[in-house]
């Protein structure tokens, strides 16, 4: 499946590729830059039992700025033994419904490193991501239609930080399974100091079955 972004000037920008296996789960992602230039891959298996990723180091180009490098002098924190066979792995929880309801994310020496949980009320899902501490760093709203399509996604902020931000889709095509191929994006983009600015583009999505 790939994904791209119509921006407003009418150029195209790809932002993702992923790609599954028969049975639909998520084996490889390729990630691109603001260019359009793959930037990223990571892969997703099983080791051990285990669901695991692992990405490739960063795909730099000429426009690039340089990597950021530690002072001289600094020490890097010790952190236990990793497995070099991944750099992710995770963890899943369901509800009676079976629906998810929780993703916990380790990093390969079994750090937590955060921690997103689901909450369902009718047509809205509360998605709630903590950080490795337990603090909560984001929180997302979900509305769907009683196809299951997406159309409102709202990102709530404390007050006196940024404005909401605030997403809703209007789906213009489908492909014979039922899966959108173009929607129209319109909302509010929160700014700095709770303003917020109107917003609209087009996604366009093509799905390779196979």
């Amino acid at each position: 499946m790939t994904d791209a972004v119509i921006a407003s000037d009418g150029s195209t920008r790809k932002r993702w590729e992923s790609y599954y296996d028969e049975s639909g789960y998520l084996t490889k992602t390729i990630f691109y830059d603001y260019k359009g230039n793959p930037s990223q891959v990571q892969v997703f298996g099983y080791i051990d039992g285990k669901r695991v990723s692992k990405t490739s180091a960063g795909i730099r180009y000429v426009y690039d700025p340089p990597p950021m490098a530690l002072p001289p002098g600094a020490v890097k924190s010790q952190q236990p033994p990793a497995d070099k066979r991944y750099d992710s792995s995770f963890t899943y929880k369901y509800d009676a419904p079976n629906r998810l309801a929780e993703r916990a994310g380790y990093l390969a020496n079994g750090t937590l490193a955060g921690r997103t949980v689901y909450t369902y009320s009718g047509d809205t899902v509360e998605t709630d991501s903590y950080n490795g501490s337990g603090d909560v760093y984001d929180r997302k709203i979900e509305k769907f239609d009683s196809k299951g399509y997406l159309i409102e996604m709202s990102f709530p902020q404390p007050a006196g930080g940024f404005g909401d931000t605030i997403y809703r889709y209007k789906y213009e095509a489908f492909d014979p399974a039922g899966n959108w191929l173009r929607a129209t994006v319109t909302g509010k983009l929160g700014l700095y100091g709770g303003a917020q600015k109107d917003l609209q583009y087009t996604e366009v999505r093509t799905i390779t079955y196979y």
